[in-house]
Formats: structure tokens, C-alpha cells, sequence
């Protein structure tokens, strides 16, 4: 799984559901050389990461500050709560999930990207 690229969010996994990501919001992931680079739909930033069989356990997320309009700052929650501490990926043709699940009631959450691996 080395050298992934994760273009664009392409669905917010909420159990056994997937929203679409609203119209003009972008959030993005790069994953390379144990470091993830996010755009988080708002902000940007990076967060150290270990690659796993079938996992990827990311560290603090450091984030740039600002506030932007609502659908973006949801997608961005959405985005923040999936990308921290061990999550679960699956690749299927051109699609990543990235799945974390709570750890108080056990909701599985992810997000799916349109994946391009270098």
C-alpha cells in the first residue's frame, strides 16, 4: 500500500450508508513516506501514519485554522473524526474505504475515495 494516493472524497460512510460530498467542497488525502498530507474540506494539513495489513493507524492530525462555510466545515468534521488512530482500508478498483469505528458505541464511519496508487 505504499505510495497511495487518495484523490478526492468521494462519500462520507455513516454505517450502512454513504452521503456524496456537497457540491463545491473538496477534501483530499495523500498517503507517502509514513506521512498523510489532508485537505480536510476547510483546512489543510498532515498527520504522521503507519501503513498495516489492511490498516492505517494515524497519528495527530495538525490542521490549519480557519472557518469556512457550513457544508465545508461538515465535510471536514467528517473528514477529522475517520483520520485518527487506527483505521481499517479496503481497496476495490478505483475506490478506498477508509473506516474508523467509535470506540463508545461502535458506529463505523468512513470515507471513500477515488483512489490513483503511484
Amino acid at each position: 500500500m505504499a505510495g497511495i494516493v487518495a484523490g478526492i472524497v468521494a462519500g462520507i460512510v455513516a454505517g450502512e450508508s454513504v452521503s456524496s460530498v456537497p457540491a463545491g467542497v473538496v477534501a483530499t488525502l495523500s498517503i507517502s513516506d509514513g506521512t498523510a498530507l489532508v485537505a480536510a474540506g476547510c483546512t489543510t494539513g498532515s498527520a504522521p501514519v503507519t501503513v498495516g495489513d489492511g490498516t492505517l493507524e494515524f497519528g495527530p492530525l495538525a490542521l490549519t485554522k480557519m472557518a469556512c462555510e457550513q457544508p465545508a466545515m461538515d465535510v471536514e468534521a467528517a473528514v477529522t473524526a475517520v483520520l485518527a488512530g487506527t483505521t481499517t482500508v479496503d481497496i476495490e478498483a478505483d475506490r478506498l474505504t477508509i473506516t474508523s469505528t467509535s470506540p463508545v458505541d461502535g458506529a463505523a464511519t468512513g470515507l471513500q475515495f477515488a483512489v490513483a496508487t503511484g
